[in-house]
């Protein structure tokens, strides 16, 4: 907890020194607890998201290890996720296994898109 100390405005009337101490001190309250990993709050709306799966080889080559590639554009966010599955597991090329596109992929494909 904080004490925060108010004090008066400046006396502009010259009929007395302003006063030297607080004349008022408060007690803050404390912060809010944070939520709970399992406290969420739904939209009324949610933002669509659009997962495209394309065509690996074709993507990165005929030699490539990937085994699945896919984009992922959020309705409310500039950008495209692209997610990759290979020998490393699925994973956002920018932001890495823990993207939010990774668990949508993983959501929407079951098995994160490969058979």
């Amino acid at each position: 907890l904080k004490l925060i100390t108010i004090r008066p405005l400046r006396n502009t009337g010259y009929l007395s020194p302003p006063p030297t101490a607080p004349l008022l001190e408060v007690q803050a309250f404390a912060p809010m607890p944070a939520t709970r990993p399992g406290d969420t709050q739904f939209d009324l709306w949610p933002p669509r998201v659009v997962v495209e799966e394309l065509d690996a080889k074709a993507v990165a080559g005929a030699n490539t290890r990937v085994r699945a590639l896919f984009t992922v554009r959020y309705e409310r966010e500039r950008g495209v996720h692209q997610v990759f599955f290979d020998q490393h597991g699925r994973y956002c090329a920018e932001h890495g296994p823990g993207c939010k596109a990774v668990r949508d992929v993983t959501a929407r494909k079951g098995d994160g898109g490969v058979s």
